[in-house]
């Protein structure tokens, strides 16, 4: 079973619902079919939000893996610092 495969069905331990992205994905997903400036501002703009919430709506971790994710497709699409 591929990896997003097997993290949908598999339940979520702190939430009640199963792993994924976030509803503040769904347009990151989208502006990735489209220019990738817009993809890396929107990345940008996800990894502010996220180290935002840290320790609020997200624990440490959670931000970190976050940003650590964000940061890696940031990387692999050529987006500049």
């Amino acid at each position: 079973m591929p990896p997003i495969e097997a993290r949908k069905s598999s339940p979520s331990t702190f939430s009640g619902r199963p792993p994924g992205p976030g509803p503040e994905v769904g347009p990151i997903l989208r502006i990735l079919g489209q220019a990738p400036a817009n993809a890396c501002a929107e990345l940008a703009a996800f990894i502010n939000q996220t180290q935002a919430k840290a320790g609020k709506d997200l624990t440490p971790a959670q931000a970190s893996s976050l940003i650590a994710s964000a940061t890696r497709i940031r990387s692999v699409i050529g987006c500049s610092k």
